[in-house]
């Protein structure tokens, strides 16, 4: 999908403590963002939208990756980090400056 421009709001709040009483439990993190076209119009459909944190912002290969289907509406999309790929909470405590990329379709 050329063109798309992604833009990222709200991200990252986890719930550290309750990983803490199991190594079992699945820890989702949400996204919510605006996706437009190349003329800034807003997309409705269902897009594949592979997420991957990195260590830094210049990092080249993930820390952690996943894709989902998800469903644009007005341009608006929520997605929830770890709901295909097991998110490990040490992750984000381990990398405090970690930096979330994302491909949207082959783009």
């Amino acid at each position: 999908m050329s063109g798309v421009r992604v833009f990222v709001f709200s991200i990252i709040v986890l719930a550290l403590a309750a990983s803490q009483a199991s190594a079992q439990v699945n820890t989702t993190l949400p996204v919510q963002g605006l996706l437009s076209d190349a003329d800034g119009n807003a997309i409705s459909d269902k897009l594949n939208i592979t997420f991957s944190i990195y260590a830094d912002a210049f990092a080249q290969t993930p820390l952690w990756s996943e894709q989902q289907s998800v469903t644009i509406t007005n341009g608006l999309f929520t997605a929830y980090l770890g709901e295909n790929v097991n998110l490990p909470t040490e992750l984000m405590r381990t990398n405090t400056g970690a930096f979330l990329g994302m491909q949207v379709g082959s783009d």
